[in-house]
């Protein structure tokens, strides 16, 4: 059965508050749950948390325009069935008017996973302090049975939400000057689009959605054991066995692989190795992998140090996949060196946005449906144990969000098919 999305509740409240309720909605265990929240501020926009149903609320994406507006989209799937009111919940900054679109998402969708991560694909994100259309643009889906969801907010008042060619209207609401809208598709669709009324400020965020035959799992565990401390040549920091620390910390500043040359000619002052763990065990003996990718949000990069830098997805070995420790830092032992797919180079690599490294045939067969998977970032320099061009406290790098990021998280984003276990007929 294609996916298909049914409204719960879109609407909202124009009193200033710190807090708000939606009615109470009603659950299914095993359908797919969204609530997106559109706020306006006469200052910076709070980020707000949802809680209720019994239900741990998974925040996907907040995206804010002009200081004032803000969109945030959550996420959740339950066990059981449930019941109950939302609290859309601003930490004690009163907003001054806020909407929210709840939505169900049932039939073919992927159930494997955490709370729903399995079917949250790609999200990506759009906005205009001053249009009347917008456009989100997804990158090429997993599978052509995934299908596409897309909220939008805007400051135009009135409804006058147009929604994209091929897509179904779903909830839309006004309250006062703002306005709240979702749509879907049910299959693909890389242009997430609306039209607006009047031209104002307009956020979108658009997901794609896995159906049965595509997951996506979140990393468990990533860390970036790193050789930083005193200037040394390049050996001294390739070749040591335990690094000086393993960075984990969710700052969007957060180095994952990186070469950093010291004051002194000739000379480095660091190498970080990012490491991860995907638990793809959910997928089971019987799951045979046809393509994937690893998805990565880059905050920023860096390209000196002779410039041209890349970025290669490598094996990894951790000694525990429970943490990531300064001792799995060792070039080829738990620190791989075969490549598990094409380098991106740092120049092609976009900052503040999501970037992909595609599985080759090594990396999809890296891929463990029985236990743990793990992979890691190094530059190619480091990869390849081939000293950069110095350059005075220069830089080869990317960063953003991983370690212990409550959204972003790097995730593997799989297609699967299930290879039905032999049987054999006994004749006597």
């Amino acid at each position: 059965m294609p996916a298909t999305c049914t409204d719960l509740s879109t609407t909202g409240s124009g009193t200033d508050a710190s807090s708000y309720a939606t009615a109470s909605v009603n659950l299914v265990a095993g359908q797919l749950y969204f609530i997106s929240v559109a706020c306006m501020k006469s200052s910076q926009a709070a980020v707000p948390t949802v809680t209720g149903a019994s239900q741990t609320w998974r925040k996907l994406w907040t995206e804010q325009i002009s200081t004032f507006s803000r969109l945030t989209v959550f996420a959740c799937m339950p066990s059981s069935n449930a019941s109950g009111a939302l609290t859309i919940d601003f930490g004690g900054e009163t907003q001054l008017r806020c909407g929210w679109s709840i939505v169900e998402v049932a039939g073919d969708i992927q159930t494997l996973g955490t709370n729903g991560d399995g079917a949250i694909g790609q999200v990506r994100k759009n906005s205009s302090a001053s249009a009347n259309a917008l456009t989100v643009t997804l990158a090429s889906f997993t599978q052509s049975d995934n299908a596409t969801i897309g909220f939008i907010m805007h400051n135009a008042g009135t409804p006058g939400v147009t929604h994209g060619t091929g897509f179904t209207e779903v909830g839309e609401a006004a309250i006062e000057s703002l306005g709240i809208q979702t749509q879907f598709k049910n299959t693909n669709d890389t242009s997430v689009d609306w039209t607006v009324s009047e031209t104002n400020q307009v956020i979108g965020i658009a997901i794609e959605l896995n159906t049965v035959g595509a997951i996506a799992v979140p990393a468990a565990v990533s860390a970036a054991p790193t050789s930083n401390g005193a200037s040394a040549v390049w050996a001294t920091h390739h070749d040591l066995a335990t690094a000086t620390a393993s960075n984990n910390t969710g700052s969007d500043s957060f180095n994952i692989a990186l070469i950093e040359a010291s004051t002194t000619s000739n000379q480095f002052l660091g190498i970080s190795r990012g490491g991860m763990v995907f638990p793809t065990s959910v997928l089971g003996a019987q799951a045979n992998i046809l393509s994937g990718h690893l998805e990565l949000f880059v905050a920023g990069k860096t390209d000196q140090l002779g410039g041209s830098g890349e970025i290669a997805l490598v094996n990894f070995a951790p000694a525990s996949d429970a943490t990531i420790a300064t001792s799995d830092f060792t070039d080829g032992v738990e620190m791989g060196t075969t490549k598990q797919g094409t380098n991106l180079t740092i120049a092609g690599i976009t900052a503040a946005a999501h970037n992909r490294w595609v599985l080759d045939s090594t990396g999809i067969a890296s891929v463990n449906t029985t236990n743990n998977t793990r992979f890691a970032l190094r530059v190619e320099k480091d990869r390849a144990n081939t000293a950069p061009t110095w350059g005075n406290s220069e830089l080869s790098r990317i960063y953003g969000h991983f370690g212990s990021a409550a959204t972003n998280k790097p995730f593997l984003q799989l297609s699967y098919e299930i290879v039905p276990a032999a049987s054999f007929l006994m004749m006597f």
